[in-house]
């Protein structure tokens, strides 16, 4: 969970409760699961994973992780807006 450059062995991660949130063992999808990887060690902030289905990740993909619960809050009063909003535009 940190900011900056990533490179073959670092991708940050801006999500600042990702490590808080991700157990070894989990799966971890980037860029719409063309990459895949497991947690394999998680020390403070930094998560160590282990590439499953490697391959070139540029900015701004997706993560997923479907092992994980997120402590996300419930939906804000602005979520509930757009989401009439969409519903009105038959999105």
């Amino acid at each position: 969970t940190e900011s900056g450059i990533g490179d073959e062995s670092r991708v940050p991660i801006q999500y600042k409760k990702f490590h808080r949130e991700v157990e070894i063992g989990h799966q971890v999808y980037l860029d719409d699961g063309n990459l895949s990887l497991q947690v394999v060690e998680i020390s403070g902030p930094r998560v160590v994973m282990e590439v499953k289905v490697g391959g070139r990740l540029s900015d701004f993909k997706g993560v997923n992780m479907p092992d994980a619960t997120l402590g996300t809050g419930p939906l804000t009063p602005k979520d509930k807006e757009d989401l009439k909003f969409g519903l009105q535009e038959g999105v």
